[in-house]
């Protein structure tokens, strides 16, 4: 009579959905420094560092989802991201530091939301947070000057030095420093005034002339010439 085939034994505490052990194996390279010393060292082994991962992981889930379902708390987006950083963490020191991550957010965001309120205040004009908001603008303003053309650079900077004086509000110079880098759409911004020099460095190239920061015209007027230019050369 044939032998019977060895019945295979059922994996233990297999979880559904649960990956195979083979695939779970930790990457050293994405272990803590302390965790592969303690690898060479013998006192602790793959198996003891994937159980470990798994018990972190399974713990900072339930955090996450212990958390308020409110946008406020948490956005949609921040608990996917925070939920893919659990899974694809392998280290388990590094999932502990995640799962306090995960407890402090309501804290953090309560912070950051009585922050934003205090941005929302009236202040000196002449005040710390202030100044640092202009003296940013400022530089980003200098260190544009082929796109904002020469002319234009004390215009700018009456603009934002205006903003703070008439309206000495940290969050609303914060926008208007948003505004010039881009980040906030705004027409008279740097984002609009990239896109069209760098359309017309290609009309420039196409008709064998040299790059528009090569012409005192331009480079004085800045976007409105730069505009004018790309449509009557192209």
């Amino acid at each position: 009579m044939p032998n019977a085939p060895e019945q295979q034994p059922e994996e233990e505490n297999k979880l559904p959905g649960q990956k195979p052990e083979s695939s779970q194996t930790i990457n050293k390279n994405k272990l803590t420094k302390q965790e592969v010393n303690d690898l060479e060292d013998h006192k602790t082994s793959i198996q003891q560092l994937t159980a470990q991962r798994r018990q972190n992981q399974a713990t900072a889930h339930t955090e996450l989802d212990a958390l308020v379902d409110d946008e406020d708390t948490l956005s949609t987006k921040e608990k996917m991201d925070l939920n893919k950083r659990i899974d694809e963490e392998e280290s388990p020191e590094k999932l502990k530091d995640l799962i306090k991550e995960i407890k402090d957010v309501p804290s953090k965001k309560e912070k950051n939301r009585k922050k934003e309120e205090a941005k929302d205040k009236e202040v000196d004009p002449n005040s710390k947070e202030l100044l640092d908001i202009q003296a940013k603008a400022f530089k980003l303003i200098d260190d544009n000057q082929d796109y904002i053309g020469t002319s234009q650079v004390k215009k700018f900077k009456d603009w934002i030095r205006d903003e703070r004086l008439k309206n000495p509000n940290v969050k609303e110079l914060e926008t208007r420093l948003k505004e010039l880098k881009g980040d906030i759409d705004h027409p008279d911004g740097l984002a609009p005034r990239k896109a069209n020099f760098k359309e017309l460095s290609n009309v420039f190239k196409r008709n064998g002339l040299s790059s528009p920061t090569q012409s005192e015209y331009v480079k004085r007027e800045g976007l409105s010439v730069i505009r004018e230019a790309r449509i009557s050369i192209s």
